[in-house]
């Protein structure tokens, strides 16, 4: 029984290429059986990229480099306006976007949804991208293997979009 419309989004969907694909007389099965194979060849191929990146950055946390890295960022942080509570969260997010979105939920829980702080973290987090994992994964599919420009340029860009980040929170949310 369907009890709210949006339910059936996903079967009209799919119905509209179905119905495509004959209308392009092409073989539905057969076209779905190809886009089964590509789609598990590529997660093959990905699997060992997000393994590296997760065991590595469990190992930056755990070892204590995460906790010494941070203390020497801190003062440049605070310069700029950043609290304290979000500099782990900037460190986190161009690694993972799952545990950047942990991290916000704890500055929510500590500082409040409508804090300064939160507002920032909200702000960063929905306008920086999780760039080491993309170029893993991304250049892991496709075999691109010079990857030292596309970082550099991710996370300048990173860079200068918490920058921008701080200055609007600063200009349309002021603290206190």
């Amino acid at each position: 029984m369907i009890h709210n419309l949006s339910e059936l989004v996903f079967p009209c969907f799919l119905g509209l290429f179905i119905l495509f694909a004959l209308k392009k007389k092409q073989n539905v099965i057969s076209s779905f059986t190809v886009g089964a194979k590509n789609g598990f060849s590529a997660i093959c191929s990905i699997t060992p990229n997000i393994l590296a990146i997760m065991v590595a950055s469990a190992l930056f946390r755990q070892s204590g480099a995460f906790s010494y890295f941070l203390r020497y960022l801190l003062p440049l942080l605070r310069a700029i306006r950043i609290p304290d509570g979000i500099a782990e969260l900037i460190l986190l997010r161009p690694v993972s976007g799952s545990g950047a979105m942990v991290l916000l939920s704890n500055v929510y829980e500590q500082f409040g949804a409508d804090s300064y702080e939160g507002l920032l973290a909200s702000v960063i987090c929905a306008s920086t991208e999780t760039t080491l994992y993309t170029i893993m994964v991304y250049f892991g599919v496709t075999g691109v293997k010079k990857t030292k420009l596309p970082l550099l340029v991710g996370l300048t860009a990173d860079g200068i979009v918490i920058l921008l980040s701080v200055l609007f929170v600063n200009l349309f949310f002021p603290s206190p």
